[in-house]
Formats: structure tokens, C-alpha cells, sequence
């Protein structure tokens, strides 16, 4: 019977012939995480690094134009006999690094012979950010007040699972994080069963009578997500977030005068399964140095 060594090199050999292709020692930087940063509310992102044979084939390339400069988003497809995750990266050996996008196990019959992956390649990598801090006196970004106001207040007893009395896990980040959305409702540490989600504000300068700016009107969208979980149902919790983030509101309006402006439901199909969403706008005032 041919080993899974042998069907792997097989394959391997086969599709070195095709045009673009190589076979290569790369780095494979396996994604795992640490602790929520306090500021922004993701989890850290770290690497464990391990070395792996992967074949890699360039596709097509498209561009992006953007403010700064144009980006170029240049895709592959490897295969490789070890098994990877979405998330992972890989370190090629002309030190350019590339994002494992998706992984499909490619079999013959019962047994896998490698595994096929949709590759980007990460052409400004450099390194992932540390822990932020916040010491020199500026106004603060509208997010992370936002952040604070809600992690002060929220009361955890009340955002509950089915029972209504088993706490549910739930957390406050900032709006799109450096990692797919399995890595917090199916984390295989301390994965949530909500989040509440602080989108960038809309800013507008408050002026007095010398038109000279003494503060900012600010709109932050905060996007309330739950998914269906064991023992918890998702729209169920998500009332309850959206009932303690209504309370938050209501209770502690002060300081910087906040208010709940507006409500719209933005539900998304995953496949299987909804992403709950329910998007709120919190209007506050605040003054240059908050």
C-alpha cells in the first residue's frame, strides 16, 4: 500500500512540472494568541514557528489603489503535506511571507494525500504590533473611550446563556481585527459567544461664537454579534447585550453626554449558521483633551 509520504511526493512532483511552480523548505508561523490588548480589546497574535516542505503556484495578481500608493495582492495555491490552518503564515525561503487563506484536504479515498491552500502574499509585512500605550496628553481615539465607558458599566451577571444564570463570554474590540471571526466565536482558548464591536467615528467640530473649536460631536457606530453556541442561542443573546447596552446608555449618560441615536439590523448568512448584528450609533460630546 503507498504511504502518505509517497502519495505527497507524487503530487509534489507532479505539479513541480507545471509552469511557476516550486518546491520549497518554508517556515510554516503557526497563528495562536495571547491576552486581549487593553487598548484596542484583540487578542495579541503570536507565531510558533516549525519548518515544512511546501509547493507553491502563482495565480493572478490585481491591485488595489488606495490614497497612499497602489497595492499589489499577489495569489497562490500550495500544497503541503503538513497540516495548516487558516490564519497561518508561511516564510518563504526569498523571506516574503504569505497568509493561509483557506485549507481543503485533498484525498484519495479515505486518506488525505496533502493539503491545498489559497495563499496572499503579504507584500508590506514587517512585524505585528505590541501592546499599545496612551501616556502624552491628545484627545483619545472615539473607540477606545467607547471601549471604557462600556467594560465600566456592563453588567456581566446579565448577559446570561440559555439557563439565564450560566454567564455568557463576551468582550469589546475595536472594528476589524487582524484575524477571522472563527478565532473569537470558535477560539480553541476562551472563545466569546458575543462581542460588542466599536466601529471608527463620525467627527464634527464644535465651535463657539470666535469659531474656535472647543470640543467634538462625535458618532460611533457599536455593531452588538452573537452566533448560535452550545447552550447559548445567538438572537436570544443578543437582545440581552443589546437590553445591558441600552442600560449602559441609559444609566450613564454623563461625562461625556451620551446618547443612543439610532438602531438598524445588519444580519449576515455565514453559511450554516447567522452572524447577529445589530448596529446602535452613540452620539456624545466631548472636549479636545477626552
Amino acid at each position: 500500500m503507498t504511504s502518505f509520504s509517497e502519495l505527497f511526493t507524487n503530487v509534489k512532483n507532479t505539479i513541480k512540472r507545471v509552469e511557476g511552480a516550486t518546491a520549497l523548505n518554508v517556515t510554516r508561523r503557526a497563528l495562536t494568541f495571547g491576552s486581549r490588548d487593553s487598548w484596542c480589546g484583540w487578542r495579541a497574535v503570536t507565531w510558533t514557528t516549525s519548518a515544512i516542505e511546501m509547493v507553491i503556484l502563482t495565480r493572478g495578481t490585481s491591485y488595489a489603489y488606495l490614497m497612499p500608493g497602489f497595492y499589489p495582492r499577489l495569489d497562490a495555491v500550495a500544497f503541503t503535506g503538513t497540516a495548516v490552518v487558516a490564519g497561518d503564515q508561511i516564510l518563504d525561503a526569498a523571506s516574503d511571507y504569505w497568509s493561509i487563506q483557506t485549507v481543503q484536504p485533498v484525498k484519495v479515498g479515505s486518506t488525505v494525500v496533502c493539503y491545498a491552500c489559497d495563499l496572499t502574499y503579504l507584500s508590506v509585512y514587517q512585524a505585528d504590533f505590541a501592546a499599545t500605550t496612551w501616556t502624552l496628553t491628545r484627545g483619545s481615539d472615539a473607540r477606545y473611550r467607547t471601549k471604557l465607558w462600556l467594560d465600566a458599566y456592563a453588567r456581566v451577571a446579565q448577559i446570561t446563556k440559555d439557563n439565564d444564570s450560566t454567564q455568557a463570554s463576551w468582550a469589546t474590540i475595536f472594528n476589524e481585527p487582524p484575524y477571522t471571526l472563527k478565532n473569537e466565536f470558535r477560539a480553541a482558548s476562551s472563545p466569546v459567544q458575543g462581542l460588542y464591536v466599536v466601529d471608527e467615528s463620525n467627527s464634527t467640530a464644535l465651535v463657539n461664537h470666535d469659531l474656535l473649536t472647543y470640543g467634538y460631536l462625535e458618532h460611533v457606530p457599536v455593531h452588538v454579534c452573537t452566533v448560535n453556541s452550545t447552550a447559548c442561542n445567538g438572537e436570544a443573546l443578543l437582545w440581552k447585550m443589546i437590553a445591558e447596552l441600552r442600560y449602559v446608555a441609559e444609566t450613564y449618560p454623563t461625562g461625556s453626554l451620551r446618547l443612543m441615536e439610532s438602531e438598524r439590523k445588519q444580519d449576515h448568512d455565514l453559511g450554516g449558521m447567522w452572524l447577529y448584528d445589530r448596529v446602535f450609533t452613540l452620539e456624545y460630546e466631548r472636549d479636545k483633551t477626552a
